[in-house]
């Protein structure tokens, strides 16, 4: 009988001594399988590396991330669930493969394994904190995971043992040093509750920066809520930018234009919408207003991670 195989895997029965007669075919099947595997492996599959899994692994493209969705564990304040996952690591070297969900406690000094601690041991959990999150390879070559406040993750490769890491993501400690919560589906990462980061009412025509809810060291996509509020009834408009962007004034006519705005009507008149702007590694956009001194409130509601170079 011909093998399946690569259209399909060839399946057998079990034979039992004094039971089963083995015949000429059974045998022929068993080696047409083996040598259809032969045929589309080729001659020394694995090359220099010592398997073919390895050489596949090695084989992935530049800056590889498989899809992923980090959660929270049993603990939901302190413990981080780290699905099954193969990337790159940051300089591109290795291939990092978790072959099964790893759970990582935040309130616990790392140590090999799930179920265990994934916070370096040189540091100390502090309130209202970044902790980026990520894979980090240990002296024997296995992959693990957890926290560091590095982007490099140098905190944790020292009690790893390891070199290599790949930055997932980033969490945020509360005011009691647990995480706070939000979800995470492919590169959107959402607050289950948004902050307000910005309510004032002095926003006017010169730039100013506001610091957003979203993780430092990364430029990062933000998407926020907007709201202005003109203290008059002259136009009032606003414009986010990012740090590099020129600086230049809200109009109704003429680029950039505006996010948001209102020509002469109503005094006090309110409008919002929703508007992306990608952060500056200080976690920055720079606002600026057209007309007169404005109400403007700012709520970051998701940013978009891991998909700028």
């Amino acid at each position: 009988m011909a093998s399946s195989y690569p259209g399909a895997l060839d399946s057998f029965t079990t034979k039992q001594d004094e039971v089963d007669d083995v015949e000429a075919a059974h045998v022929n099947a068993l080696q047409d399988s083996v040598v259809a595997i032969q045929t589309e492996l080729g001659l020394d599959p694995a090359g220099a590396e010592t398997d073919v899994l390895t050489r596949l692994d090695k084989s992935l493209p530049k800056d590889y991330l498989s899809k992923y969705g980090i959660t929270v564990g049993a603990d939901t304040l302190n413990d981080i669930v780290f699905p099954v996952i193969l990337a790159k690591d940051n300089a591109d070297s290795i291939s990092m493969r978790l072959a099964a969900s790893l759970t990582k406690q935040i309130d616990f000094d790392w140590a090999s394994g799930s179920g265990n601690g994934g916070f370096p041991s040189g540091l100390t959990l502090t309130a209202d904190t970044w902790y980026h999150i990520g894979l980090v390879d240990e002296s024997d070559g296995s992959i693990d995971a957890g926290f560091d406040t590095s982007i490099s993750f140098t905190n944790l490769l020292s009690d790893s043992g390891g070199t290599k890491f790949r930055r997932l993501g980033s969490i945020l400690t509360n005011g009691s040093s647990q995480i706070t919560a939000f979800n995470h589906f492919g590169p959107l990462w959402f607050w289950d509750n948004p902050p307000l980061d910005v309510d004032v009412s002095d926003q006017n025509v010169t730039q100013v920066s506001r610091v957003l809810s979203v993780p430092p060291d990364v430029n990062v996509l933000a998407l926020i809520n907007v709201v202005i509020q003109r203290t008059g009834s002259d136009t009032a408009g606003i414009y986010v930018r990012h740090t590099s962007i020129t600086d230049e004034l809200p109009s109704f006519t003429a680029a950039p234009l505006m996010h948001l705005g209102h020509e002469t009507g109503t005094t006090a008149e309110k409008s919002g919408t929703m508007v992306q702007a990608i952060t500056g590694t200080n976690k920055v956009v720079f606002t600026r207003a057209v007309g007169g001194a404005s109400v403007l409130r700012m709520s970051t509601i998701a940013w978009l991670d891991n998909f700028i170079a």
